[in-house]
């Protein structure tokens, strides 16, 4: 959590291109998500205001992601592949939006 709150400041003073400003907003995604499941411990159930963040933070990190993925695939680099670790952050956020437990206990 530390490390993306760090990674998030080193990257707000590069966004002077799209490709730079969809990797901030991707990093913030990732970090609202470890946020919630921080702040939600040790509770089961998420309130109406954590739903709202990690709905947004999955948002972000769809967004970014797909256009990083393709970005980087026109281009013949194997960065950002959408692979089973994303898969899994995504069910996981979409399981916790339906049944509101914490992504924390998943």
């Amino acid at each position: 959590m530390y490390v993306s709150e760090w990674l998030i400041e080193k990257n707000a003073a590069c966004t002077d291109t799209e490709y730079k400003q969809q990797r901030h907003e991707m990093l913030k995604g990732f970090s609202m998500f470890w946020q919630i499941a921080h702040d939600s411990r040790p509770r089961v159930l998420l309130n109406r205001d954590e739903l709202e963040r990690l709905a947004k933070a999955r948002e972000s990190l769809l967004y970014s992601y797909h256009y990083l993925t393709k970005f980087n695939v026109a281009r013949g680099s194997s960065h950002y592949h959408m692979r089973p670790k994303y898969h899994r952050i995504d069910h996981c956020i979409r399981r916790a939006l339906r049944t509101r437990v914490s992504p924390a206990l998943y």
